[in-house]
């Protein structure tokens, strides 16, 4: 998979942005573009990752207060109160998302904001070459990632 994955900026997000946040997670973070655009608009944040991408360490560390490498599955020491957490095309990864996000809630303040997102297999682009051609190819990026 190419690096360029891993730059996504995820500003399609703003409409569901609380007005404020002080402490963010986000799940999946790659190299952290949706943070380094999140800082404008929450100046004074703390802001936490969770990525897998391990070659990603380096650039991480410029990026957020903490990053954790791993799966879902880690266990994270010192992960609480966070009131945003972002798990954007994340979960369809996981072997078990209730369970993940079971975890996730637990860290969270009680009126966290969490926001998923999630390809969309029954959109015409996925159903209609798989139903009449029997095809689902593999992409980089997307619904077919």
């Amino acid at each position: 998979m190419s690096l360029d994955y891993y730059d996504l900026q995820r500003d399609e997000i703003r409409p569901l942005l609380p007005q404020k946040a002080t402490r963010v997670l986000d799940v999946g973070c790659g190299r952290g573009a949706t943070t380094r655009w999140l800082k404008t608009i929450y100046p004074n944040a703390r802001f936490e990752g969770i990525e897998i991408n391990s070659a990603l360490s380096n650039e991480l560390s410029q990026v957020y207060d903490k990053f954790y490498i791993g799966n879902l599955s880690i266990e994270v020491p010192d992960v609480n109160n966070f009131d945003l957490v972002l798990l954007l095309d994340v979960l369809e990864h996981t072997v078990d998302p209730l369970h993940v996000l079971k975890k996730l809630v637990s860290f969270a303040d009680s009126d966290a904001v969490f926001i998923v997102s999630l390809p969309n297999i029954a959109h015409y682009s996925v159903a209609a070459p798989l139903f009449f051609h029997g095809r689902f190819e593999y992409q980089d990026l997307g619904i077919f990632d």
